[in-house]
């Protein structure tokens, strides 16, 4: 049977959302609640949130509060 992930780990996820730049298409979802999802352009080292409705992070799970 497998073992579940730590608590402490992250599960990123690469979605077609393009960064704040618009120079690259494809962006990190590196937290996503039910709200806001924490998204980072490694290219261009930035990090934004977009809202969950953007319909490139609707079918994304919720991730756990990784500070409970």
């Amino acid at each position: 049977m497998a073992q579940p992930p730590k608590s402490d780990f992250l599960f990123n996820r690469y979605v077609d959302v393009s960064c704040p730049s618009r120079k690259h298409r494809r962006s990190l979802v590196t937290f996503r609640n039910h709200s806001v999802a924490a998204m980072f352009c490694i290219p261009c080292e930035v990090a934004w949130t977009e809202p969950t409705t953007h319909e490139a992070l609707r079918h994304l799970g919720v991730d756990r509060d990784p500070l409970s």
